[in-house]
């Protein structure tokens, strides 16, 4: 996630920097001495930047297309191999212990089924497990999915902790 800020801000930088650039060779073009090498050194600083950025942002978007991609497979993995499987087990664990406490109110399966779903537990349990699906299109973005995951990362083992 810090590689996809840094290149975001890169990017986020670099017209302004091609602004000041085409600004600073303008202005050295019309006003500068030609005569003077540390003029022309700096003009052709300017030109070499002018060919140059256009060509940089276009990598740090490709880096930050890979970035993403990085984040979001980094998520799937998570998910898949560690906060999935430990989320559908809580959940279990939360039905077993809501089952205990209301099997004695049922007589009824069906209702006694109804009433666990229904449970508190049962519902914290099923909103954490919610978020650990892995999402090819985040449709609120890469980042904000990552942040989701982490924020649900802490909100399991709180949930853990609260079943032992």
């Amino acid at each position: 996630m810090a590689k996809w800020a840094a290149l975001k801000n890169e990017i986020a930088g670099i017209p302004s920097v091609v602004a000041a650039n085409e600004s600073r060779l303008a202005k050295l073009v019309d006003t500068g001495d030609l005569a003077d090498v540390s003029v022309v050194v700096e003009i052709t600083t300017c030109q070499a930047l002018s060919g140059l950025l256009p060509r940089r942002q276009q990598l740090r978007t490709e880096q930050l297309a890979g970035a993403e991609a990085e984040i979001l497979s980094a998520c799937h993995a998570a998910i898949e191999d560690d906060l999935a499987p430990r989320a559908r087990k809580a959940a279990g664990f939360a039905r077993d212990a809501a089952r205990k406490t209301l099997a004695a109110h049922f007589s009824d399966p069906t209702q006694l089924n109804y009433a666990i779903e229904k449970s508190t537990l049962v519902q914290q349990a099923n909103a954490i497990a919610g978020v650990m699906t892995i999402r090819s299109s985040p449709g609120e973005g890469v980042l904000e999915y990552a942040a989701q995951i982490i924020n649900r990362i802490a909100d399991l083992a709180d949930f853990e902790a609260r079943l032992k």
